[in-house]
């Protein structure tokens, strides 16, 4: 139990962390590649304000649409800028022998003279193509083909070759702006951040879990201690009680040969089977407990294992006249303890013939690799909802039905713990007065 309660603190304060970091990582490589992204529309957009072009002296090559390659025929920045009806920013300072201002004089010029670029204009006014270009490496037919597919994408913006980040947009009198500039540096950097951000986190998850798993030890000695000296005393109280009981339940039966049955007798006889079925249970519980991983298994058929258990209740459910209804699959095999599954459903059946007003229902199924037994019955003065509590050592509930119920408590424990050893899960819930125990195996 202290094992399984250690595991679980380890899974929560991993994914825990995990998530945390996650997030964390999540965070700051979405806002890289925003801020890659931003400072790649940033040079957009400032080259589309110079008019398309970094740098003044370069020429602009006319187009072949059906090649996609130059004619030949080149203009000079102060024509195309008359082409486009250009409109400088006449704060800016000038250079030296230019009729237009210099839109990146209060920029660095080693970094625009980093930026590759290539533009193409298509002028309305004299309906030609024009391109110009800073890179060294490229060639017409790529970057005509590049061209193309921005005009294809159906979008303003975004990225085409994988690298090259493009800005399509119209000026006022309808030419036709393709304007690109090359961020795999950028690109590429970003991505060195997530592998370095992923690499650093995934050796921190491993420290932490590294020392989460040494701590868990540390954290839960305390609690192992105190578990095995409850289990102890279970156990040596089962023990101690046992005899005193075995004596007790002799001397009454010896009063009863010689006086007769009478209440008193009767009285201590009841009494002296409920503490034994009592000590007998802790001493199960206790076992369950110390050795929750199952030795030996064997494949058996569940529906006869249900439906013999419950025929052994038959003559109960016909004394207090209660219904008994099963749905049982058949051919249902199961790879487990069938002595202690046998148990387990025992312990369900004689739950709800306890609490039982007029009917009980066994189902039987089975859902891909999943085996689902649901035993229910009518009850009342139990709220809908989940009841995890029932399973709780020496619950009870508080209803006045119960009170005048014979029980110890411990018998939903048991249940619990046959169901852990063979990996499953149970749940109790109330519906309309119908309370349902579900066992998936």
């Amino acid at each position: 139990m202290i094992k399984r309660l250690r595991i679980k603190f380890i899974i929560i304060a991993f994914s825990a962390v995990l998530l945390i970091l996650g997030l964390i990582v999540t965070i700051m490589n979405v806002s890289n590649y925003s801020r890659v992204r931003d400072d790649a529309d940033s040079k957009l957009q400032e080259l589309y304000n110079a008019g398309g072009s970094y740098f003044l002296k370069n020429r602009w090559s006319v187009i072949n649409e059906d090649t996609g390659l130059a004619n030949g025929q080149e203009i000079n920045n102060r024509m195309m800028k008359t082409l486009i009806n250009y409109q400088g920013d006449d704060s800016m300072d000038q250079r030296p022998g230019d009729d237009f201002p210099d839109p990146f004089a209060d920029k660095d010029k080693d970094d625009i003279a980093k930026t590759i670029f290539v533009t193409f204009i298509k002028v309305k006014s004299n309906d030609t193509l024009y391109r110009q270009s800073s890179s060294q490496s490229l060639t017409e037919d790529s970057m005509y083909s590049m061209y193309e597919a921005t005009l294809s994408t159906g979008y303003s913006n975004g990225y085409v070759d994988k690298y090259w980040r493009y800005y399509h947009i119209s000026n006022e009198q309808g030419d036709d702006f393709v304007l690109m500039v090359d961020n795999s540096t950028q690109i590429f950097n970003s991505r060195n951040f997530l592998k370095s951000s992923l690499l650093i986190s995934a050796t921190g998850l491993l420290a932490f879990l590294m020392i989460i798993v040494v701590g868990s030890y540390i954290i839960f000695k305390p609690v192992e201690e105190a578990y095995l000296k409850q289990k102890r005393f279970i156990s040596n109280a089962a023990h101690e009680l046992k005899t005193p009981l075995t004596i007790i339940s002799a001397n009454n039966e010896v009063e009863e040969m010689l006086l007769g049955e009478n209440e008193q007798t009767h009285a201590i006889t009841k009494q002296v089977s409920k503490l034994t079925g009592m000590v007998n249970s802790l001493t199960k519980l206790a076992l369950l407990e110390e050795n929750y991983k199952l030795e030996k298994t064997e494949k058996f058929q569940i529906d006869e294992a249900v439906l013999d258990v419950v025929d052994s209740y038959s003559q109960k459910f016909k004394e207090r006249k209660l219904d008994i209804i099963t749905d049982v699959k058949p051919n249902i095999i199961y790879d487990g303890d069938e002595g202690l599954f046998r148990v387990l459903v025992s312990i369900l059946l004689d739950n709800a013939f306890k609490y039982s007003i007029k009917y009980i229902k066994v189902n039987v199924s089975k859902e891909v690799d999943k085996i689902i037994i649901s035993i229910s019955n009518d009850s009342d003065d139990l709220a809908d909802g989940a009841h995890p509590e029932l399973f709780e050592r020496f619950y009870r509930t508080e209803n006045k039905r119960a009170s005048n119920i014979q029980g110890s408590g411990i018998g939903l424990s048991i249940a619990y713990e046959i169901v852990m050893v063979h990996k499953g899960k149970i749940t109790a819930e109330a519906s309309n007065n119908v309370y349902t125990i579900k066992v998936v195996l």
